[in-house]
């Protein structure tokens, strides 16, 4: 069977194979100031590159060049058959006959904005538990660091095991700090 690739998409869409997509990426350089974009005179032929890009972004491999597959997608093939468009853009796309599967089919990270990764991680993230205090006290034991366990749960059960204005996360770093708060008062109760 026959493929259509676009000849530059690794160019300015690098990596898209390895990532899912949530938009594309169409660049002047592509289109604008290279001699061979004058040669597509046609916006019929303009409007399938810029399709045929994002179709391809979207499936991560090269495109079945097949009517069937082209109706399927929207080309409307009665007003102009694909093989012209094909030959139009010739400098841009390329026809192939097989294409490396392995290498279009794993998606290994999916990279989108920051604020979406954020946005996904905080709704996957364990809530915070609070701990027992022989959890508390179990922890204390295996640092032998002679915190007030009692101390340290009434503390911090007052404050709503909150750490300032912003809701606890991690117990365990709140007791190495409590360690390291009582070490500095030690030192300063018992100076050599």
């Amino acid at each position: 069977m026959e493929y259509v690739h676009v000849r530059s998409l690794e160019k300015y869409n690098p990596n898209y194979k390895d990532r899912s997509l949530i938009w594309g990426k169409i660049y002047f350089a592509m289109v604008q100031g290279d001699p061979d974009c004058e040669l597509i005179t046609d916006e019929i032929d303009w409007a399938r590159l810029v399709k045929i890009i994002l179709l391809e972004l979207q499936a991560r491999r090269p495109l079945p060049n097949d009517n069937g597959y082209w109706s399927k997608k929207g080309f409307d093939l009665k007003k102009r058959p694909m093989s012209l468009t094909l030959n139009v853009l010739h400098n841009f796309i390329e026809r192939v006959t097989e294409f490396q599967k392995n290498r279009y089919e794993s998606v290994t990270q999916s990279r989108v904005d920051k604020s979406r990764i954020e946005y996904i991680d905080t709704t996957t993230k364990d809530k915070f538990l609070k701990p027992t205090l022989d959890e508390i006290r179990e922890y204390c034991n295996s640092r032998s660091n002679g915190v007030n366990v009692e101390k340290f749960f009434d503390f911090y059960e007052s404050k709503g095991w909150m750490v300032g204005k912003n809701k606890m996360k991690n117990w365990q770093a709140c007791v190495r700090t409590w360690e390291n708060k009582d070490k500095k008062a030690e030192i300063y109760e018992n100076p050599l």
